[in-house]
């Protein structure tokens, strides 16, 4: 089959771990596994897939040598093994085991088969094995807080019980829709070097490092997710796990197939639209095949278009809240570029009533703004990006991290914790304390609302009543003035 990408080749990523020559797991994958081979995670997966593309893609000279399985693994671990004699005097990567490693099999169109190694962190066999994919136990619903009997309202935690927004391990890695479409192709279906279409995610995300606890999601031209620009993510959608099938453009996983096979979860279409703020996913890392559980990030994302000309309010581009009175905000900017790169970046923050809180010119990099709000009103986060005209730029767009923080969620709790010797739990519930009392506070600004919206109904009903009784009263006393003049006017010709 043709293509348009020339001289690419087809990959995959595999781990070797000593331990998994111990896994029964590993070996039913195939069982003509040797013990070499045992050590490679899923290997005759990975040799499917790389099957499947080289099919597909018409590479005659590759097939014969990936259709012959046992040829393919003992060349791998040949020159797997090779590596490890290169690099024996690297403690982390000798033959005896101290560490696992990512191995890099790369295929090329003549047949020919290059291994790159390199270290990855130590994983438990169980999570390179999940037996199931349920939540972790501090992002499970939590049992209600026991009210003390000694004090009558203090809170008492149980060995199994815990707030609700706090955490017994890792935080949750952020997770990103990435703001353009990606047009599905054989190279998304299958795993190459032409990777271009990742590349270009990360970087809108502003993921520039592998090593950055960050993912961000590929979306269809149809709006379906495809894919995790280095993972397969799994979605809790009517009590199941729902993985985005092959038909939405994502690649063929090794990982996403033995989940499939486990039923740990299920095919199905997840559209952009559904995705919410804070939801919980699970994602397998293709790189060393881990489990992680993130949460989908809030922060928004966007370009804005350089515009040639003087600044103009009628060009800028603005993002609007809601705040209550005496309420702290932080407005928190990401933008890229830099000052005297052809463009200048100004923010307008603003309410609705005429209060203007932070006027910047010339924003690049992170940027930090907080202000109090002075009534019950929205505000606004304006940018304007404006060309300078003493300088020359190929691509006039600067892209926008956007974060806004309003009430409990904009103070900064670990330098409180720090200021005040709070214990965690401590920080947690003043944290709380601080939520519940928005919450009140806003369903009492509600309550007045909707006492103000009733007496204006009630009112409107009254001068509704009465105009009713005026205009009928009118068009009784016009209908008796009428009879009582016809009768006089008849009377006066003679009529009656």
């Amino acid at each position: 089959m043709n293509t348009n990408v020339d001289q690419f080749q087809l990959f995959t990523s595999i781990r070797y771990d000593l331990q998994l020559g111990r896994s029964t797991a590993n070996h039913d994958s195939d069982p003509q596994l040797n013990n070499s081979a045992d050590n490679l995670y899923m290997l005759p997966y990975h040799r499917d897939r790389m099957l499947q593309a080289a099919e597909h893609f018409d590479w005659n000279n590759t097939k014969p040598f990936l259709l012959d399985f046992g040829r393919f693994a003992l060349s791998v671990t040949d020159k797997v093994t090779a590596k490890l004699g290169e690099n024996a005097n690297q403690e982390p990567i000798t033959s005896n085991g101290k560490g696992p490693l990512r191995v890099k099999i790369v295929v090329h169109e003549d047949g020919r088969v290059d291994v790159e190694t390199g270290l990855t962190p130590p994983v438990a066999l169980d999570a390179l094995f999940p037996h199931s994919l349920d939540l972790p136990q501090h992002r499970k619903e939590s049992k209600p807080l026991k009210v003390s009997p000694l004090t009558g309202g203090g809170l008492t935690l149980g060995s199994h019980d815990f707030i609700p927004t706090s955490q017994d391990g890792a935080p949750p890695w952020p997770i990103y829709v990435d703001t353009q479409r990606t047009v599905p192709s054989a190279f998304t279906k299958y795993k190459t070097s032409e990777r271009s279409m990742y590349n270009s995610a990360r970087s809108r995300a502003d993921i520039t490092d592998l090593g950055v606890e960050k993912e961000v999601l590929l979306v269809s031209n149809t709006g379906e997710i495809m894919e995790g620009s280095m993972t397969t993510p799994y979605f809790r959608r009517q009590e199941r796990w729902v993985t985005p099938p092959l038909a939405s453009g994502g690649q063929m996983g090794t990982t996403r197939r033995w989940a499939l096979e486990k039923d740990l979860c299920v095919e199905g279409v997840v559209r952009v639209e559904e995705l919410e703020d804070g939801e919980d996913i699970w994602l397998l890392a293709r790189l060393t095949s881990l489990l992680l559980f993130i949460s989908l990030g809030t922060s928004l994302k966007f370009d804005i278009q350089a515009h040639p000309g003087h600044e103009s309010a009628s060009k800028e581009r603005c993002i609007r809240n809601f705040v209550a009175k005496d309420q702290l905000v932080v407005v928190t900017a990401t933008v890229s570029g830099s000052r005297g790169d052809g463009m200048v970046l100004n923010m307008h923050i603003k309410d609705a009533v005429g209060n203007d809180f932070h006027k910047p010119r010339d924003v690049a990099g992170e940027n930090r703004y907080a202000f109090t709000s002075h009534s019950d009103s929205a505000f606004d986060v304006c940018f304007e990006n404006v060309l300078d005209n003493h300088a020359q730029t190929h691509t006039p767009i600067r892209h926008v991290e956007l974060d806004i923080d309003i009430g409990a969620d904009a103070k900064d709790w670990s330098a409180i914790q720090a200021g005040e010797k709070l214990k965690p739990v401590e920080t947690e519930l003043r944290r709380i304390e601080e939520l519940v009392e928005e919450i009140v506070s806003e369903m009492d600004y509600l309550k007045g609302r909707e006492t103000k919206l009733r007496d204006t109904n009630e009112s409107t009903n009254e001068r509704v009543k009465w105009f009713a009784y005026g205009t009928m009263g009118m068009l009784v006393g016009l209908g008796a003035w009428q009879v009582v003049y016809l009768r006089a006017y008849f009377r006066s010709k003679h009529l009656i």
